[in-house]
């Protein structure tokens, strides 16, 4: 059963606050659990758990699409790119364990929350409205953060293994983990695969859309004193992957996190401190999973990330005042080759550094009734790139003058951006309470939309089908947001909507130069000026003790006001409602999706207009004991044939799917699922 679940937010102010009231009282009591604070606060998200996956969910992305507000760009079947009102992309701030996730393909094949395998996956948090300052350092769009599997102190042997298989791609997923420890000390390791052919839809099969992965974890975490030390490792062990709605397919991704932590209490302060490094290589092209073509092309990519980041907190009468600061540094290379010509090379990125650092100060409690949270964050980006070449600028004086003119240009830019963010809550009546939101959110540009020097389709997962170019000169994104609603609540029924209005001045996107390069028209990354305005809302009615009803509504608009023109890949509005009944240790799902026409397209981008669908999910599950249960269930009931308006175009010759058409989604999938905990 798919049920949004409303829950307080885990933030550094609640964490130390927690880590304070406990160690108070004796340093020998510390409860790691503490941590996820109970506490009420304005800036709350909405959580999903393990629960909320089936095993037919091949990433933790596909939770986005009950989440109101929400939704995923999908390139591939594990390249789920977040959506958040009508954002995406860059604009989200993705973390996963603690840490920022970072896509070492420059089209985001490994999208962020593809570094949490549905496997090892525990709960995904989505700040609604405004996220607070101290949530990201840059979240324009919004923040997400994804967590896998952690033991609890607990004296013994606990963990926990999941399974499951799917019918439309013949697909399967295993994961374990396993932790051994004391009530002071755990030790933890974790491993999953996944594996599946190429997924079936109503009228054929779609061709690049098979994968596999590997993914491993090791953890050890100690409570000492007033604290609790944490050291992690994750590895992902990917490929081949494919991707139909971009030119290339994964061949392999391997990625590398570490991460050290201290969570606790020092000196009348709560504390916490991260430092983490990240080392990903990806390398893909477009003959192994499709047919080979008369140009053939290999890429190698990679992303080293590397930071520090430092939260301390102190009570301060009715609230809590936190100050924070965090230092980055993501380097990018990108080099592609043919496998057929050793002569042939073009520098795609080069030496490209994004290094975002800066402080924040935040504070949270009651004033006059209201709950409160109120920040400000300074942020200092500094981007740089080396030179670049290409064998072809020999032969090609386009090629030539392109180069020439990026290796001459003063490629050092640094933006000073300033955040601020105020949340507000406060009780109307009993059950019922009034939430606000008002924000400054700044951006500065992707290394992308920076340094993309040749003609290509290198964008951080557009999936557009355009050829585009850099601006190195490109200013900072700079949006204003007010969100208003209510929570209300009332025994087994809730409704909780939002209205949102955002308005982002120097909006980055494509707009033809008047270039042409292979008979195409060139589009450059340009500051234009963009509005997002919508509503949406989640929902649920008890009617009875063993059944009811819960969803979702989303609708959100996103126009280009300095053009008569739409923003590209804006999610239709869509509704989704789950009807389930509880009978002993069993509970029945009958799940409708339903999405509307997508009319409002970007013209600029040659968008295509998508029409209106509705598909239907059945599922049982049956809870053998606490924390163990078994799954079966039926997506797509009806074999509907539909397009997601956010999956892109096929690029895949031998699919059933004729180049250039939009990508259907799955048709008819069984699947089956079993989790045992101990």
């Amino acid at each position: 059963m798919k049920q949004n679940t409303l829950k307080p937010a885990t933030l550094s102010m609640a964490i130390a606050l927690s880590l304070y009231g406990v160690c108070a009282q004796a340093a020998d009591t510390l409860e790691p659990i503490a941590v996820e604070a109970e506490a009420q606060t304005a800036a709350e998200p909405i959580v999903q758990g393990r629960d909320a996956l089936t095993p037919s969910s091949t990433t933790v992305a596909d939770l986005l699409k009950s989440v109101p507000g929400a939704d995923v760009n999908r390139n591939g079947s594990l390249s789920g790119i977040a959506q958040y009102r009508g954002l995406f992309g860059e604009r989200i701030a993705v973390s996963v364990n603690g840490q920022p996730s970072i896509s070492a393909c420059t089209n985001a094949m490994d999208a962020p929350l593809s570094y949490a395998p549905t496997p090892l996956f525990e709960r995904l948090t989505v700040y609604r409205g405004v996220a607070p300052v101290s949530a990201a350092q840059e979240g324009i769009g919004g923040v997400m953060v994804a967590e896998t599997w952690r033991p609890e102190f607990t004296a013994g042997t606990q963990g926990r293994v999941t399974a499951g298989i799917t019918g439309v791609n013949n697909g399967f997923a295993l994961g374990a983990n396993v932790a051994v420890g004391s009530e002071d000390q755990q030790v933890w390791a974790a491993a999953s695969r996944e594996k599946a052919d190429d997924a079936d839809y109503a009228r054929g099969t779609l061709g690049a859309t098979e994968y596999e992965r590997n993914s491993y974890e090791l953890g050890y975490r100690l409570r000492h004193g007033a604290g609790m030390w944490a050291f992690e490792f994750q590895r992902d062990d990917g490929g081949p992957a494919g991707t139909p709605a971009l030119p290339m397919d994964t061949y392999r991704n391997e990625a590398d996190r570490y991460q050290i932590a201290y969570e606790g209490y020092l000196g009348g302060h709560g504390v916490n401190v991260t430092a983490w490094r990240s080392d990903g290589e990806h390398d893909m092209n477009n003959y192994t999973l499709r047919p080979s073509t008369t140009t053939l092309r290999r890429s190698l990519t990679s992303a080293d990330d590397r930071g520090v980041k430092l939260d301390v907190t102190r009570p301060t009468g009715s609230g809590a005042l936190t100050a924070g600061v965090v230092t980055q540094k993501t380097e990018h290379q990108a080099d592609i080759s043919d496998p057929t010509n050793p002569m042939f090379f073009t520098n795609a990125y080069n030496d490209v550094e994004r290094a975002p650092s800066g402080a924040y100060l935040e504070w949270e409690g009651r004033r006059g009734g209201w709950e409160l949270v109120a920040g400000a964050r300074y942020t200092r980006v500094a981007m740089d790139a080396g030179e670049v070449d290409s064998s072809m600028a020999a032969m090609n004086p386009d090629v030539a003058d392109y180069r020439d003119a990026f290796n001459a240009a003063d490629r050092s830019v640094t933006d000073n951006n300033v955040n601020w963010a105020l949340n507000a809550r406060r009780p109307l009546a009993a059950g019922t309470e009034l939430v606000a939101g008002v924000s400054r959110k700044v951006r500065s540009p992707s290394f992308q939309e920076r340094y993309l020097w040749l003609p290509m389709e290198s964008t951080g997962g557009l999936a557009d089908g355009n050829l585009y170019v850099g601006d190195i000169n490109l200013d900072p994104e700079v949006g204003h947001e007010i969100d208003l609603g209510i929570d209300w609540q009332s025994g087994a029924h809730y409704f909780t909507p939002r209205v949102f209005y955002r308005n982002v001045k120097d909006y980055i996107q494509g707009v033809p130069n008047g270039d042409l390069w292979m008979m195409q028209p060139v589009f450059q990354f340009t500051n234009v000026d963009a509005e997002l305005y919508g509503f949406d809302a989640g929902w649920g009615v008890g009617l009875t003790q063993a059944l009811r009803v819960d969803g979702g509504v989303s609708i959100v608009r996103g126009k280009r006001t300095d053009v008569d023109d739409n923003l590209y890949r804006i999610a239709p509005p869509n509704l989704n409602a789950e009807l389930s009944y509880v009978a002993g240790r069993s509970t029945f799902g009958l799940e409708g999706v339903f999405y509307a026409d997508q009319d409002n397209v970007a013209e600029t981008s040659f968008e295509q207009t998508t029409s209106s669908y509705a598909i239907y999910n059945v599922s049982w599950r049956y809870a053998v004991k606490r924390g163990t249960h078994f799954s079966v269930g039926v997506d797509n009931v009806l074999d509907e044939y539909y397009h997601d308006h956010l999956a892109g175009y096929n690029r895949v010759a031998d699919s059933d799917v004729p180049v250039g058409e939009r990508l259907p989604g799955t048709g008819r999938n069984i699947y089956a699922g079993l989790t045992m905990s101990f």
